[in-house]
């Protein structure tokens, strides 16, 4: 195996980024010289340099996982709105950001959820169901994580386009029997959200309502939801709507075995 071309070849570690810039600025070599003894290019060494002056952590993995999380539309949005306010100070940009984006919702928790004004139709679900699909870094094809999606019978939810799309990236879609809130585990967290909300927010005051409303989705980020599915029936077996009623589906012949589940 050829060293030399693996060393450069790969990210540097963290460590060899801090010894490079020990050699800079205590021992003084210049970054071309640098740039000859770590092999790499000296525009590369000038970024470790810049980054270092900048106080930023001198790990590539940290910024990889912040484009992973973030996506390019929410990136998008950060340089848009700096490009509008360039004196923006970084606590009111982070306010903005949450109350604009924050962080639908799998067993571990809250994974996403986007703000809009006006009528939440098919088009605005659409574009915003699609982006989380394809840019918010969560949604994997089956069996991967955040594969299975649970959708009520809502028009907007049943259209063939939207179905086609979430099949062309291997995701499996459950739609709930009609009238049935109880089987929806994401009704279960909205009535937990608006308890919370009831508890922090105080008509006719000054607070921000959008910024109230982020704080309130903050507190269920990360947050195991494994309860609320099983009391909706959603199981690491499949979805079984009979225990709700006490029914034998096999009876009926419903086989979970020929269904997948």
């Amino acid at each position: 195996m050829d060293v030399l071309a693996v060393v450069s070849g790969s990210h540097a570690s963290p460590q060899v980024k801090a010894y490079c810039m020990y050699m800079h600025f205590y021992l003084g070599l210049s970054k071309a010289r640098l740039a000859e003894q770590f092999h790499k290019s000296a525009p590369c060494i000038g970024e470790w340099v810049a980054a270092y002056k900048r106080g930023e952590d001198l790990s590539w993995k940290q910024k990889a996982n912040a484009r992973r999380k973030f996506g390019v539309g929410r990136r998008k949005w950060l340089v848009d709105l700096y490009k509008a306010r360039p004196v923006l100070l970084l606590e009111e940009a982070k306010k903005l950001f949450q109350a604009r984006f924050s962080t639908s919702i799998s067993v571990n928790g809250l994974l996403e959820a986007s703000m809009t004004e006006g009528t939440f139709d098919r088009a605005k679900f659409s574009y915003h169901y699609k982006e989380f699909c394809t840019r918010s870094g969560h949604v994997y094809e089956y069996p991967g994580p955040c594969s299975v999606h649970i959708l009520d019978g809502a028009k907007i939810h049943c259209s063939a386009e939207l179905i086609c799309f979430l099949r062309s990236l291997g995701i499996i879609p459950i739609f709930l029997p009609a009238y049935s809130p109880f089987f929806s585990p994401i009704e279960i967290v909205f009535g937990l959200m608006k308890k919370l909300l009831q508890h922090h927010y105080v008509q006719n005051s000054k607070r921000d309502l959008a910024m109230v409303v982020s704080e309130v989705l903050q507190l269920y980020v990360n947050r195991s939801f494994h309860k609320i599915f099983a009391s909706c029936r959603f199981t690491v077996s499949g979805f079984d709507p009979g225990v709700e009623f006490n029914v034998p589906l096999a009876e009926f012949g419903f086989d979970k075995a020929e269904n997948g589940e």
